[in-house]
């Protein structure tokens, strides 16, 4: 359970943290900020499941982050720290959707008491969700596979010789939401796949993501979803749903896998392509995750941000990275990689330098 602590005094930030972690819980501090918009960055960043803010703060106090909080649909349970003098603002919290509140400073076992029951409590909520989606992947495996392999011919390089007319059909017979319009392509891909893989058993990797399909599916509305060869989420968005929207909604549903799964996702989103032209919208969102090595963690890029990425000659830092790699130093390896990589990020290279 990742938690996030919002207070604009260090000393209580500090003191805090040094209490959680002196807890017996399978809860970790990631982050601590001094006000709400800080907060909404490491919220942002680290995507925690409990947020422990302070209520008066400069810039953006605690009942305003919560508001923000609620109107963006994240799914956090929030703990107000409150004065005794805080009581209307902590009220007005809890309607927002603050889960409890705290008189600070905070005693460790009251503290402790609440964040075991959060945390029992989103377990069963993670163990319900996942019991659910097992009943139900087991009756509809066989007619996902027949959806999968046809969604996956409309971004497969060969195109297939079907009329538009005839393709329509069908995906109309498959219960598959498509119209003759335009459609970008949103690809979502697993961080740290293959070490992540490697904790599940093959039954229970395929359940996680079936509930994946799922909450994407639910997410975007029915928009059309399913897995390519690679196994990354592959999302159809018509071009009726506006860029801002596409986005909005690819970042709720990032939110929303990292609540009920164990699981972070990069999203790339590209531009809106011709119906006849979904691979070509497929290759460019897979183009674009080739940014990801420019990021410090996982992110939404789209297409638009491709005007910042144009350089397409790497010689110089390939030629630099091949005398990193024959540093004598071990001790000054970290160093000078760390420079190499930051001098990357600042470089621009197209998403088919890195590729």
């Amino acid at each position: 359970m990742k938690i996030l602590i919002v207070d604009d005094e260090e000393i209580l930030r500090t003191g805090l943290t040094k209490m959680i972690e002196r807890m017996e819980l399978p809860a970790v501090v990631v982050g601590a900020a001094h006000d709400g918009l800080q907060a909404m960055e490491l919220i942002a960043a680290h995507e925690p499941h409990v947020l422990l803010t302070d209520i008066r703060m400069p810039n953006m106090d605690g009942l305003e982050l919560i508001e923000r909080l609620a109107a963006e649909r994240q799914r956090i349970r929030s703990i107000i720290l409150s004065g005794y003098d805080d009581f209307d603002y902590a009220r007005k919290a809890i309607r927002s959707g603050c889960s409890d509140y705290l008189v600070k400073p905070p005693d460790f076992a009251e503290l402790s008491d609440l964040l075991r029951s959060i945390y029992l409590a989103l377990s069963q909520e993670r163990d319900q969700f996942i019991e659910q989606n097992k009943k139900s992947e087991i009756l509809n495996r066989n007619q996902m596979l027949l959806k999968t392999d046809f969604l996956r011919s409309l971004i497969a390089k060969k195109p297939s010789h079907a009329s538009i007319n005839e393709m329509l059909d069908h995906a109309g017979r498959l219960g598959i939401p498509l119209r003759h319009e335009a459609h970008a392509v949103a690809v979502l891909r697993i961080e740290r796949r293959w070490e992540t893989v490697r904790k599940y058993s093959a039954a229970d990797w395929e359940l996680y993501k079936y509930a994946c399909l799922n909450i994407a599916g639910e997410v975007l509305e029915g928009a059309p979803c399913f897995y390519d060869e690679q196994e990354q989420l592959v999302l159809l968005l018509p071009e009726r749903v506006s860029f801002e929207d596409g986005c909005e909604k690819l970042q709720e549903a990032r939110s929303h896998l990292s609540h009920y799964l164990p699981l972070s996702f990069t999203a790339a989103l590209s531009g809106a392509y011709p119906f006849r032209s979904l691979a070509e919208a497929y290759a460019e969102a897979n183009r674009l995750l080739s940014l990801r090595l420019l990021r410090d963690k996982s992110v939404l890029i789209t297409y638009k941000e491709l005007v910042h990425y144009a350089n397409e000659d790497m010689t110089a830092h390939l030629e630099q990275l091949g005398e990193l790699q024959q540093a004598d130093s071990s001790g000054e390896f970290p160093v000078k990689w760390q420079q190499w990589l930051e001098s990357v990020k600042s470089s621009g290279y197209s998403p088919q330098s890195l590729a």
